[in-house]
């Protein structure tokens, strides 16, 4: 049928010609016309036994060539994704997953520190995957390797699931699901465990992809597990979640603390959303903030914003203030320039004394500097919403300014400071972390005279619950710190929340239960941290119970 339905279509056109010139014109138009009519004829041929194949084979994968050499398909394949083994629901993407007599397709890390080999008896089957410290570090993790999945469906939810049990109690075990794009982490999900006795415990976490071709790590971490301990391994799964399936809601058991969807650029919660414009003629709008704190977040075990503290509803650009375009870098040489209701799109670097940048959004991606630099003196920033697009290295930098109700996010550090400064009112979050980040929503490496003062800092990652390096960390690498106030500032999150050395005071703070490790790490005895140092969410003073 298929054959003649060719011979037909292929018959060549027209009237006969005489002239043998003609003739052969005629007759090289003819050829190429028959051989599109043939190429055209072959392509319905293979879409029918394409559709044939579908109907027959229900979810089969299907990847089939094209036959057609010449044709526009250039030799690709043709995949149907919808029915592509990598698309599937219920399949365990993840390799020997119930570590069977062998630990093949895992690995453990930091290599110096973790030994991975698998042991007897497992959870279920005849074995299990076992990871020793040799040594007490931050944190030791197993992972698949290579990466199970290495092309992602977009907006296909996954879910992780993996048994795990340990000989040390009080460990804190982390399931992570992080969706990579080349070196860029493009999302991430995790639920952290506490394992308190020795008894296996299922942790599982859900992870929604944000585009196609991405690859998908899977870890398992144990936080600072003690040299000579073991973690143990089994029943791993990765699988594609059905659109009916909800999503898990934790382990069994006591209930987890577990992140909530991951997004490629996490929205900021409560956060002024200006409108743009394409000409600088044009101003933009900015929209009024909400009359009230954002909620806590619900379910996410993150400690809520305390009243009466910065959020997203007091700092940033004022409500109702309408925004004029500036667009590009701006380099302020002019002493006393005064940047005022703006939408600036690029980087500011301030290179003279008394400027003011006042009720403005600054928007930059620098990955070699800060979204605001200041090389000049007594410069004042305030009511400025500055976001660094994922990739800034700080907000702002590095002396010599004045910083009041500034909102800042999208930076891999907040404020980066050295000497001669004073933050209040300001509000740090959604740090931007990379896989090669050290986020720190303040950092200092040396100076003096700097006050922080009634400002929300939260080193750690809202929508997925990770948290950064540190909330306030000063170490003296280019000189010594002196002359240091940490006064009535909420901060929440970090490995250690404080971190470093120095003559710095800290009074009358809040601090929230989401770091890692504990509250402090001085090094030396000049830091001052009194008993007005409190818990958010009891009022007892930290130094009565330093842990998370």
């Amino acid at each position: 049928m298929h054959q003649s339905i060719i011979e037909d279509e292929a018959r060549p056109d027209g009237p006969a010609q005489n002239s043998r010139g003609a003739g052969r014109r005629v007759g090289r138009r003819d050829r190429r016309r028959r051989d599109r009519v043939v190429r055209t004829a072959r392509r319905k041929i293979l879409l029918s036994a394409l559709c044939l194949l579908v109907v027959v084979g229900g979810t089969t994968g299907v990847i089939l060539h094209s036959a057609l050499g010449g044709d526009d398909a250039g030799g690709k394949p043709i995949q149907l994704a919808d029915t592509e083994p990598r698309y599937q629901t219920g399949v365990n993407f993840l390799p020997n997953p119930g570590f069977e007599n062998t630990v093949a397709g895992w690995s453990a890390g930091p290599s110096e520190s973790a030994r991975l080999s698998p042991t007897v008896p497992g959870r279920s089957g005849s074995g299990a995957a076992v990871v020793t410290a040799r040594a007490r570090v931050p944190a030791i993790t197993l992972t698949d390797t290579p990466d199970a999945v290495t092309w992602t469906g977009g907006r296909l939810t996954y879910l992780g699931a993996v048994w795990v049990r340990t000989t040390a109690p009080g460990t804190r075990v982390q399931l992570k699901l992080t969706e990579l794009d080349g070196a860029r982490t493009a999302a991430r999900a995790l639920t952290n465990v506490t394992l308190n006795d020795a008894t296996w415990r299922k942790v599982e976490v859900s992870l929604r992809a944000t585009a196609t071709g991405h690859r998908l790590d899977f870890a398992v971490v144990a936080d600072r597990l003690p040299a000579g301990q073991f973690l143990y391994a089994d029943d791993a799964s990765l699988l594609i979640g059905r659109p009916s399936s909800p999503a898990p809601t934790g382990p069994a058991g006591p209930a987890a603390t577990t992140g909530g969807q991951p997004s490629a650029s996490p929205p900021v919660s409560g956060s002024p959303r200006p409108g743009t414009s394409a000409t600088p003629s044009a101003p933009t709008s900015e929209q009024p903030r909400p009359s009230t704190a954002p909620p806590a977040p619900g379910g996410s075990g993150i400690t809520p914003i305390p009243a009466g503290m910065p959020n997203a509803s007091t700092t940033g650009v004022r409500a109702g203030t309408s925004l004029t375009l500036l667009s590009g870098d701006q380099r302020i040489t002019r002493a006393g320039t005064v940047i005022e209701n703006r939408d600036v799109r690029g980087c500011i670097r301030v290179e003279a004394d008394n400027v003011v940048i006042r009720n403005s959004r600054v928007s930059c991606r620098s990955s070699g500097s800060a979204v605001i630099k200041n090389l000049g003196q007594n410069l004042l920033v305030e009511d400025v919403t500055i976001d660094g697009q994922g990739a800034s290295n700080s907000g702002m930098s590095t002396a010599d300014f004045t910083a009041r109700r500034v909102n800042i996010s999208n930076t891999i550090d907040g404020f980066f400071i050295n000497d001669n400064i004073l933050i209040e009112n300001s509000y740090v979050h959604h740090l931007a972390q990379t896989p090669s980040s050290h986020n720190d929503a303040v950092q200092t490496t040396g100076g003096s005279n700097i006050v922080l003062r009634h400002n929300t800092l939260i080193p750690i990652n809202e929508t997925t619950g990770e948290s950064s390096n540190a909330g306030y960390m000063f170490g003296q690498n280019i000189g010594p710190i002196s002359r240091v106030v940490f006064d009535g500032n909420f901060i929440n999150g970090g490995g250690f929340t404080l971190n470093g050395a120095g003559d710095v005071t800290f009074v009358n703070n809040r601090f929230g239960r989401n770091c890692l490790y504990g509250i402090k790490s001085f090094k030396g005895s000049q830091v001052k941290f009194d008993q007005s140092n409190i818990w958010a969410d009891t009022g007892r003073p930290v130094n009565d119970d330093p842990k998370c």
